[in-house]
């Protein structure tokens, strides 16, 4: 068993495990030195998930998948930021319509 820490978020596992669960080679073999996830856990979700996807492309085996990965992950946020950005556009056009009078 390991020691608890906040490197190691499932300190109840054998060492073995926990290493490949924790520390997977290709996330602690970037030649930064960097593990991904230092940088990613300060980012939102699909942005957090894109950086992912592009930091371990040429770590792993199939880096064309995870550059696609990245690129769905992308795209879904390009998605969600244009529906906010509409939302917020509607919002702002009943914001200036003109108020029905009250009894």
């Amino acid at each position: 068993m390991t020691d608890p820490s906040p490197s190691d978020p499932l300190p109840l596992l054998p060492a073995e495990v926990s290493l490949s669960v924790n520390h997977p080679p290709h996330y602690t073999s970037h030649p930064s030195g960097i593990e991904c996830i230092t940088i990613t856990e300060h980012m939102g979700f699909n942005i957090g998930n894109a950086i992912k996807y592009l930091w371990r492309a040429d770590l792993k085996n199939n880096a064309t998948e995870d550059l696609q990965k990245a690129a769905w992950y992308i795209a879904r946020e390009l998605g969600r930021r244009e529906r906010r950005n509409a939302i917020g556009e509607a919002r702002a056009d009943n914001a200036t319509l003109p108020k029905p009078p009250t009894q």
